[in-house]
């Protein structure tokens, strides 16, 4: 898919091994962009799965945040939250769901920065 793709946008789950996962990725993206796909593009980071009432999550963000947005856009992080659960066992979207959870407004605008891509 990467070959083939023309942008990459990354889900970092607020964890410390998910945060140190993203290097094994950036680097199968260098080895992408040498031999297969020199225009792939990485479209932006999103932290999920924020529960910003631990320490180590809030680290984590803010890890992703100065260590990656050199690279790329870091999108407000979306929080955790049982809703996306309900939603899901019900079959039906979060917005349908929920349509005015917290969340929403962070996808929003992340489709509309990715609506905005040259491809």
């Amino acid at each position: 898919s990467l070959t083939a793709a023309t942008h990459l946008v990354v889900p970092i789950q607020c964890q410390f091994k998910s945060f140190l996962g993203t290097d094994l990725l950036l680097d199968t993206v260098g080895r992408v962009r040498k031999k297969l796909n020199k225009n792939l593009e990485i479209a932006g980071f999103i932290p999920t799965m924020l529960d910003s009432r631990t320490a180590q999550e809030t680290r984590t963000v803010n890890a992703i945040q100065d260590q990656l947005s050199q690279i790329a856009t870091i999108y407000p992080a979306i929080p955790k939250s049982i809703a996306f659960a309900d939603a899901s066992e019900r079959r039906i979207p979060l917005a349908v769901y929920d349509k005015n959870h917290a969340a929403l407004k962070v996808m929003n605008k992340i489709v509309k920065d990715l609506e905005k891509l040259k491809v």
